[in-house]
């Protein structure tokens, strides 16, 4: 992303605008990995490549789930 932003950065910029605000993180690397930067509390979902489109459904109804 231009201006070095990244995921995390854009989805803390997007919250304050708009608290609640859930959030899918996808990333190339393997989920042991890029997974760990994300807190716990954090309110987001996980989604590591390479992803079956089962997989995305999936991540998405978690993301949606109350």
């Amino acid at each position: 992303m231009p201006g070095g932003c990244d995921g995390r950065k854009l989805a803390g910029h997007l919250r304050e605008s708009r608290p609640g605000l859930r959030v899918l993180f996808c990333s190339g690397h393997s989920p042991d990995f890029a997974g760990g930067w994300m807190p716990e509390e954090e309110e987001a979902t996980f989604l590591p490549k390479p992803f079956t489109p089962q997989g995305i459904l999936s991540a998405v109804a978690d993301c949606l789930r109350p």
